[in-house]
């Protein structure tokens, strides 16, 4: 990744968490939650929780993982938020549409030892494309192929049957 496209991205973000931190109105706000509520959910950039659920700032603690997966950390996060933090209710939440809902463990596992860049789809596949170098030439791990990464192809059976990690 060059760095004119990390000027390009990050720097806009930069200035808007400088422009919100001068003109926040709300120089207290409550570390509890005001609805006592935790959140699981998917860290899809097209979810828009706050809208979607009615939110407003401090009402809810939001634990965002990867499909909205229960991973040791988020489970760790929702304990946490309940027995230190008062909260009494949790939800999970998921959505249709998701991403990586076209890439199982297996493929993942297939691709990043190869390459670290991003992956191409070929008629329905993802590859690593042919590439005269790399921005990333370190040597590579197996690693990827033993790691659950919490995909699915079924999002009723991943809802109902998902086993924590």
């Amino acid at each position: 990744m060059s760095d004119d496209h990390l000027d390009v991205n990050i720097a806009p973000i930069v200035d808007a968490n400088s422009y919100y931190y001068k003109t926040f109105s709300q120089l207290v706000l409550d570390v509890l939650p005001s609805r006592r509520l935790s959140i699981l959910t998917c860290m899809d950039c097209p979810m828009e929780l706050n809208k979607f659920a009615n939110l407003k700032d401090v009402e809810a603690y939001i634990v965002q993982a990867a499909t909205g997966c229960g991973t040791d950390k988020a489970i760790d996060s929702l304990v946490t938020f309940h027995t230190f933090l008062d909260t009494i209710a949790w939800s999970a939440i998921y959505h249709t549409g998701y991403g990586m809902s076209s890439v199982m463990d297996e493929k993942i596992g297939q691709l990043l030892p190869d390459d670290l860049e991003t992956v191409a789809l070929h008629e329905g596949n993802h590859v690593n494309p042919v590439r005269a170098s790399t921005e990333k030439p370190e040597p590579r791990s197996d690693m990827a192929k033993s790691i659950k990464w919490c995909t699915f192809s079924n999002l009723t059976e991943s809802v109902t049957t998902r086993e924590l990690h």
